[in-house]
């Protein structure tokens, strides 16, 4: 979900892929702020997705990305 909303969010600037990956270090750093991983996994999946040359952050703002997932809900 959160690939599909930075995706729209980028107006066609990013494939889904990138936005997956994106998204996939916006959900590690979530679930590292909660506690539930480490800081060492946290840096494990930004330090391979960058490797793989792609993005790590989102285009925009991360709390407007964030109100359009509460608002697609």
């Amino acid at each position: 979900m959160i690939s599909r909303i930075i995706t729209r969010c980028s107006v066609g600037a990013w494939l889904h892929g990138e936005a997956v990956s994106a998204g996939m270090v916006m959900a590690a750093d979530m679930s590292h702020r909660l506690g539930w991983i480490g800081e060492d996994v946290l840096e494990r999946t930004r330090t391979l997705l960058q490797r793989a040359n792609l993005p790590v952050v989102p285009p925009e703002a991360r709390i407007y990305i964030v109100r359009m997932i509460c608002k697609d809900r």
